[in-house]
């Protein structure tokens, strides 16, 4: 589970970078609306990823390597 939690965090982290990067780009090309849009597209990005799996977990009671576990004997 720590290792799944880990790699959420990671991507959140990503995709906050990313959209901040691609929000400076749209202000240093003058489209203020395009670049607060893409910051404030990261920021929810990075919040919807970064709790996805406590989310699941207080959702559904079960943790995420049981979802994993079962989904890959159905998929097999």
């Amino acid at each position: 589970m720590s290792t799944i939690e880990k790699s959420c965090l990671l991507g959140g982290a990503l995709a906050v970078v990313i959209g901040i990067v691609f929000g400076v780009f749209q202000f240093m090309g003058r489209n203020i609306s395009g670049g607060f849009m893409a910051i404030g597209g990261g920021l929810f990005a990075g919040i919807v990823i970064g709790f996805a799996p406590q989310w699941v977990s207080s959702l559904t009671g079960q943790s995420i390597s049981m979802v994993v576990t079962h989904a890959v004997t159905v998929l097999a």
